[in-house]
């Protein structure tokens, strides 16, 4: 063997180990859910005054898409994403973008106002769509200024 039959031997099996880390919730500990309407993103307020993307841990058995959406439903106070993603037809798309390889953050750009009543809870205390060029202070600024310039350069 030689040495670029080791290197495609050992990239097969690095992406196999890794899709399987992923489906045992492995190498990705975070996933949220970025939702866009009208040039806006809905942020939820953190008890430290901090705004951020509804999103949390993946907890065991979860693959990142399940806690993306539990964890949007409990930061917003109950509102089920899930339930209105999949009210219409054709039903709607989540795309994901991997960040730093530790969240997913899972986008949808929608043509329709999802109408969120915001409760607060245990976890945030605010829920409200910001114009992407007025956003208030961010818990993790890099990451959504990233997405946004991703879901910029892909046009949706």
């Amino acid at each position: 063997m030689n040495i670029m039959d080791y290197q495609i031997k050992y990239l097969k099996y690095k992406n196999k180990y890794l899709i399987y880390k992923e489906q045992m919730g492995g190498t990705f500990k975070n996933a949220c859910i970025a939702l866009f309407y009208n040039n806006n993103i809905f942020l939820v307020q953190q008890k430290d005054g901090s705004w951020n993307i509804p999103g949390g841990h993946i907890d065991p058995g979860e693959n990142s898409f399940q806690a993306a959406f539990r964890e949007f439903k409990e930061e917003t106070g109950g509102f089920d994403l899930k339930k209105w993603a999949n009210s219409s037809n054709p039903r709607k798309e989540f795309h994901k973008y991997e960040y730093n390889g530790h969240t997913k953050i899972w986008w949808h750009v929608s043509k329709e106002d999802p109408k969120i009543i915001f409760i607060p809870n245990n976890e945030t205390v605010k829920g409200q769509w910001f114009p992407l060029n007025k956003l208030p202070t961010l818990r993790f600024p890099k990451s959504i200024q990233e997405l946004i310039s991703y879901i910029k350069i892909k046009k949706y």
